[in-house]
């Protein structure tokens, strides 16, 4: 007997005095691999509630094979599954019901020409026996396993990564829209990998409205007079301007005469006091 059919012996012999029809060499073989997969038995019957005191065995319950169909109770994972086997013609049509979400897997057998008898060696009872099991496990037990085993790897946490961490920049280093890494703090420059983004750092200046990374670090306010050793409007400074702040010429540098005013000055016939700063 190979490996993937240990135990089955072993739980033929423990129900053989139960197993009096081809049906219940089928039943056995299912039994004995829900219980493989972990599966435990709590009995005979159709009830779909869990009291929570229920003991799951590895053995087929007493009456098991009492009646025509059949009806078996399982446990896994804290689900409850039923089991049921009903005859249409020379087919049994099995039945593994997920009693929680309704899930139902089905698994039909032509009985006469699966079981050839109902004692002996596994061989000889089921000469088929491992296509039997293939198909126990594809068709009957998987279908309503699967979403369970699914949802466990789903709820599973996952380590967190830094947010520099190569696997999460790998595709965003590839989207033009993406904004390079500390370019929203003023005077920041760009990492040599986002140069492409920002060819020879155009725009960067958009990013440092106030130019507090110096000069030449941005500041799309334009102040003349932040040159390299500063720069006057003609004529000197007005009257009460405070000093530091800025000062928007009124005319282009060059043109006007020194003094107070520009030629053809535009204030020659001023009202009076029109040099009091506070008019």
């Amino acid at each position: 007997m190979s490996s993937d059919t240990f135990g089955l012996e072993l739980s033929f012999r423990t129900v053989s005095e139960a197993v009096r029809r081809k049906d219940d060499v089928l039943v056995v073989i299912i039994h004995w691999f829900l219980t493989k997969s972990g599966f435990r038995c709590i009995g005979v019957g159709d009830d779909k509630t869990l009291s929570g005191n229920e003991n799951g065995s590895e053995l087929l319950p007493s009456g098991w094979s009492d009646s025509d169909t059949y009806s078996l109770r399982y446990v896994y994972d804290g689900d409850l599954f039923i089991l049921r086997g009903v005859h249409a013609d020379d087919t049994i049509i099995f039945n593994l019901l997920h009693t929680s979400d309704l899930n139902v897997s089905n698994l039909a057998v032509n009985v006469s020409d699966i079981v050839a008898n109902t004692n002996g060696t596994l061989e000889r009872m089921v000469p088929a026996h491992i296509s039997l099991i293939e198909r126990i496990r594809k068709e009957l037990v998987e279908p309503v396993t699967k979403k369970i085993s699914s949802e466990a790897t789903t709820q599973t946490p996952q380590p967190q990564q830094h947010p520099n961490h190569p696997a999460l920049l790998e595709d965003d280093s590839r989207d033009p829209l993406r904004v390079p890494i500390g370019a929203g703090r003023p005077g920041a420059i760009p990492r040599v990998e986002y140069v492409f983004i920002i060819p020879f750092n155009y725009g960067r200046s958009d990013l440092d409205p106030l130019g507090i990374g110096g000069p030449s670090r941005g500041g799309m306010l334009f102040d003349p007079f932040r040159g390299v050793g500063g720069m006057e409007p003609p004529g000197g400074l007005p009257r009460g301007r405070v000093p530091g702040a800025r000062f928007d010429p009124i005319a282009p540098p060059g043109i006007g005469r020194p003094g107070r005013g520009y030629d053809p000055d535009p204030d020659h016939l001023p009202p009076p006091g029109y040099d009091d700063m506070f008019m």
